[in-house]
């Protein structure tokens, strides 16, 4: 059947607009991929006016949410019943639009797969229909729709739409019937499908090339083939991922045993041909960056902050310390998200802009969204003292800048029985990398073996310092030593098993 569960969503709001509106009705309707197994739905406060049209259209008015939770009150029942699922909606751009405004509201952003009926209804139904609203999609395979605009009624409706298609289909799986029978036309248009068949699963670097055979994009992937196939989604909104499509000719790839030195060689690849659409990658300036704002007698709360800048805003704050530099806004809020997360910061002290932390202007009596699903210490709701919170926020001043070991060192991971991975630091920088057939220790560390980069870089470093840390790698007091990491790598995939 299905790898993963199914949840069929639907929100009814104040308006149209997921930036200035809000939801004040959400219904989950749990699916096998052949029936309904669960629902639950609930009324939310917009904190809002509704206006008499949209009370007209859903029935939903302001007496009735008035006693209703705000969407903090019911955000992690809503995580609990979209976690690990595939999220199926009429439209489902619109309900995903408002649930990512919301959960963006709370300082925690919203991950997940989608699926749209009317895109489904729109690829098997084998009569065309004027309209494929959910009330003419009904009509035609003969749904039931009472409460047409209530949240349950619509996601049980979008429910019955998609199980009589699924059925109608007689596919076997619920993949293949996502992906629809003209799947092949996501490829790009002057590239042979056969391609794609063959391309790899393992780790690696791919290259797109154009119609001359130059490099245009390359990447990195564990999956190279699922990795690829991404790139070429039927339903592509990013200009540069649709241009990418459309110029793409032939794809190269580039076995790599591990993912540390897919990154490595990625890196080397795009430094090398400056493909055009890896402008990041070769981007040399950095007019954004994510920056401590130490406490002040201003703050009474006494807690650092940590703010994104542009570069021409750094003057007005002089007192700030730089963390990370960063190519682009989309970039800097990446990192700024990984950092929330990795670290358990405190969604009240960051912000995504110039302007002041929330947490500067009043503070929530139930803490951050993040403490309330158990990623965050609680500085919002004085759980963790100032001066705690503090000390890790100065901690990640060292966390990208911290240089490699002064002595040289060899990583060694273990590919398999007979196969080992190595890369080679020397003296602080990243020189070199390869495989060798016998386990490479300090007394025979198989240098022989490693093709040296021609142009290594500080990015290279960067990637091998997060490695390390990431991996809990101990130096040692040595002019030459190897890191075996084959059991601290074995270990940190069940954790990351473990947590999923």
């Amino acid at each position: 059947m299905f790898d993963a569960p199914i949840v069929f969503v639907d929100v009814e709001t104040t308006g149209l607009d997921p930036v200035r509106e809000r939801i004040t009705e959400i219904a989950m309707v749990y699916s096998d991929g052949q029936k309904i197994i669960g629902e639950e739905a609930f009324l939310v406060n917009p904190q809002c006016h509704i206006p008499t049209s949209i009370t007209s259209l859903t029935g939903i008015s302001n007496e009735m949410v008035k006693n209703a939770p705000p969407f903090s009150g019911v955000a992690k029942q809503i995580v609990a019943g979209l976690k690990d699922r595939l999220v199926v909606g009429h439209n489902v751009r619109f309900d995903q639009g408002f649930l990512s405004a919301e959960f963006s509201r709370l300082g925690f952003p919203l991950r997940i797969n989608t699926a749209c009926t009317v895109r489904l209804s729109k690829t098997h139904l084998k009569e065309k229909i004027p309209s494929y609203s959910l009330g003419k999609v009904c009509a035609h395979l003969g749904v039931e729709l009472k409460n047409a605009h209530r949240a349950l009624a619509d996601a049980r409706a979008s429910a019955e739409i998609f199980h009589i298609l699924f059925k109608n289909s007689q596919l076997q799986k619920v993949e293949e019937f996502l992906q629809g029978p003209n799947s092949r036309l996501r490829f790009p248009p002057n590239m042979k499908d056969t391609l794609i068949e063959t391309l790899p699963t393992h780790t690696g670097v791919y290259y797109f090339k154009d119609e001359n055979g130059k490099i245009i994009y390359v990447g990195k992937a564990k999956n190279i083939k699922d990795r690829v196939l991404s790139h070429f989604s039927a339903d592509l909104h990013d200009l540069k991922e649709r241009r990418l499509k459309e110029k793409t000719f032939s794809i190269d790839t580039f076995h790599c045993p591990t993912e540390l030195m897919a990154l490595l060689k990625e890196q080397s690849e795009i430094k090398k041909h400056k493909p055009f659409f890896n402008r990041v990658g070769i981007r040399d300036k950095h007019p954004w960056s994510l920056n401590l704002f130490p406490h002040s007698k201003n703050n009474p709360m006494a807690f650092n902050e940590i703010r994104i800048l542009n570069e021409k805003d750094l003057a007005e704050f002089p007192n700030t310390i730089k963390i990370l530099n960063c190519a682009s806004l989309s970039s800097a809020r990446a990192q700024l998200e990984t950092l929330k997360t990795e670290h358990r910061l405190c969604a009240n002290w960051i912000s995504f802009s110039k302007k002041a932390a929330a947490g500067t202007k009043t503070l929530n009596s139930r803490g951050c969204f993040g403490y309330q699903v158990d990623q965050c210490l609680g500085a919002c709701v004085a759980k963790e003292s100032a001066d705690s919170y503090n000390a890790r926020c100065e901690q990640l001043l060292s966390y990208f800048e911290d240089p490699l070991p002064a002595q040289s060192f060899l990583i060694v991971e273990k590919v398999t029985t007979s196969v080992w991975a190595m890369v080679y630091v020397e003296k602080a920088s990243f020189r070199a990398m390869g495989i060798s057939k016998r386990k490479p220790t300090a007394q025979h560390p198989c240098l022989d073996l490693l093709n040296y980069e021609s142009q290594p870089s500080r990015d290279h470093d960067k990637i091998i310092r997060q490695f390390l840390k990431k991996n809990h790698a101990k130096v040692k007091d040595e002019d030459f030593f190897t890191l075996d990491l084959s059991q601290s790598v074995a270990e940190q995939l069940a954790l990351n098993l473990d947590l999923c």
